[in-house]
């Protein structure tokens, strides 16, 4: 479903189209109120997709923080062996 604006806002199917070449079919036209669509919208989405999508997300974000986290400890482990690296440059120079 689209929002087509040319000519004043429609709501716009596009599946006629897509999978049995036929015209567009016009859900709301705009003096309709946009709560029907959007409690049509919500009727076709089933409760298990929304727990997908938010499983999904949840994963993502997990997903995030240990990348995060594997980049914190990579520039801790890099500072180490910088410092390491440092003090054995001062060591052999002091000799």
């Amino acid at each position: 479903m689209t929002v087509r604006y040319k000519g004043g806002s429609q709501y716009v199917c596009n599946r006629l189209k897509s999978s049995m070449a036929r015209r567009n079919v016009r859900i709301c036209e705009p003096h309709r109120p946009t709560h029907r669509v959007a409690a049509g919208f919500l009727e076709a989405v089933a409760p298990a997709e929304i727990d997908a999508l938010s499983k999904a997300r949840k994963t993502h974000l997990q997903s995030e923080r240990a990348l995060w986290h594997a980049e914190e400890q990579q520039v801790e482990r890099l500072r180490y062996q910088a410092t390491l690296a440092e003090r054995q440059f001062q060591s052999r120079r002091s000799r």
